[in-house]
């Protein structure tokens, strides 16, 4: 008997993920043709939302409110080596990355509120301590979703004003996970 490809556990992340590439084909399709974003082969924008609210209810909700809204603000912190100092070049090299399809070796951290996040499966809020991890009532917080919303929105050119950057040091980087420990 072969093990399954996914535990029960894991539907909820699936969805999510499934769902919010869903949602950014919509908006893609809503901007390079509004006429094609509703139509008969097209997706709704409830259609598209529908699986994330249903699966993560007013987490979901307040998620859109960070992300689209700008209800709490979203900080990408860069750590920037010392030979990038000059910032202009810094934004060359990584947009010449970027189009070379090379990722960053930055390490970066973001800060969704006054909440650190490292990872996208991990938030030092109390929502996620007590509801995902202790309780297990919920696969995610609102940061954490927020995070994954605004990224995907940035990842599709849809929006480029979700998640300011802001560069530091090395030492600021070392004070922001010591303070998650």
């Amino acid at each position: 008997m072969t093990a399954p490809l996914f535990s029960a556990t894991d539907v909820p992340a699936v969805v999510t993920e499934l769902a919010l590439k869903r949602y950014a084909e919509y908006l893609v399709r809503r901007r390079e043709k509004p006429e094609a974003a509703e139509g008969i082969s097209g997706t709704t924008l409830e259609e598209a939302l529908a699986p994330l609210y249903l699966l993560h209810g007013n987490t979901f909700t307040s998620a859109i409110g960070i992300a689209i809204h700008g209800a709490e603000h979203i900080l990408r912190c860069v750590v920037r080596q010392a030979a990038d100092s000059n910032e202009e070049e810094g934004k060359q090299q990584q947009h010449q990355d970027n189009q070379d399809g090379k990722f960053s070796t930055n390490r970066c951290a973001y800060m969704v509120g006054d909440h650190c996040i490292l990872s996208l499966f991990y938030c030092s809020c109390r929502a996620y301590g007590y509801s995902c991890i202790k309780r297990q009532e919920a696969s995610t917080c609102k940061h954490l979703l927020a995070l994954r919303i605004a990224l995907l929105l940035e990842e599709n050119g849809l929006a480029t004003d979700c998640i300011r950057e802001k560069r530091i040091t090395t030492e600021q980087f070392q004070e922001m996970v010591q303070r998650l420990l």
